[in-house]
């Protein structure tokens, strides 16, 4: 979970860093994860293009399934310079 968690935030910041505005302002992304692990819906505590976008992009990762249990997972961004 961790990997595909690591290589989606990768992935997602790739796509979305150039929206970064400075400074950068802190943001959540939390995402429900159905029991065949496909995130099905994502909500966000921020407000910027880069944490939409990070939304957007994290709204599509796909987990290894849970046993066939769904779950939830959040990403959490402060930013310090």
């Amino acid at each position: 979970m961790t990997k595909t968690q690591g290589d989606a935030l990768e992935a997602a910041f790739a796509k979305c860093g150039s929206l970064a505005e400075s400074p950068i302002r802190p943001f959540t992304v939390v995402a429900h994860v159905s029991e065949i692990g496909t995130t099905d819906q994502t909500w966000l505590d921020g407000n910027s293009d880069l944490a939409r976008c990070v939304q957007r992009r994290l709204s599509t990762v796909t987990f290894p399934a849970n046993g066939g249990r769904s779950f939830y997972t959040s990403y959490e961004f402060s930013f310090e310079p």
